[in-house]
């Protein structure tokens, strides 16, 4: 009995060394980065889907942001924690200039869904949920009057990407903005009107949600 019982022991043993070494990296950091620019002249657009539309005479530029930490589970599934930042500017010209400058930082849990592991190019789900603090001060051309607007909210939301093994310790990978759910609240300094619950649900597939990424395997 006790030499079947170290036989099954010896196999076990032999068999997490197998798998050990199958697995040499067990751990990915990485970040993704975006940058868009975007100018509109008139008051909508017929690629709204693609291409941005806004108020006439609307300038932005954005910069965004996500290192993150991940543990391989097996060949489909990684599990990690994300951190977002992100900072924008916006110009629109009406009788007067208005600008807002916003900054939002957040982090949550990620977890990642790869189709065909096998394959050295891979397409990959993501989804991701985290909290998201942002913080706007709008102000215009003809006034002293400026507004800061806080929010706190939490988000869901679903990435879709491309994954492409450059060798055994380093991937880049390509990603688009997909499906978001988000829920907060919403305050305005000096003006008790506009505080309020918000929720909304956006899918965005525009070129300016594309962020490039690298990633290192440990």
């Amino acid at each position: 009995m006790k030499l079947h019982i170290f036989i099954i022991l010896l196999l076990f043993t032999q068999s997490l060394s197998a798998q050990e070494d199958t697995h040499n990296h067990n751990y990915i950091i990485g970040s993704t980065m975006s940058f868009s620019h975007q100018k509109s002249n008139s008051s909508s657009s017929l690629l709204s889907g693609i291409f941005p539309g806004g108020t006439s005479g609307t300038r932005s530029t954005s910069l965004s942001l996500n290192p993150y930490i991940g543990k391989m589970i097996n060949s489909k599934w990684t599990l990690g924690l994300e951190l977002n930042y992100r900072g924008s500017r916006s110009e629109r010209n009406f009788t007067y200039n208005l600008l807002d400058k916003s900054l939002q930082i957040g982090g949550g849990i990620f977890g990642r869904y790869i189709l065909n592991p096998a394959q050295q190019f891979n397409i990959y789900i993501q989804p991701l949920v985290l909290y998201n603090y942002a913080h706007i001060k709008s102000e215009n051309s003809i006034s002293d009057i400026r507004q800061i607007t806080k929010a706190n909210s939490f988000l869901a939301n679903s990435h879709m990407g491309v994954l492409y093994t450059l060798n055994e310790k380093f991937n880049v990978t390509l990603r688009i903005g997909g499906v978001s759910f988000a829920a907060g609240y919403r305050k305005v300094n000096g003006n008790d009107t506009y505080n309020e619950y918000y929720s909304s649900f956006n899918a965005n597939f525009r070129l300016s949600s594309l962020s490039f990424g690298i990633e290192f395997k440990i």
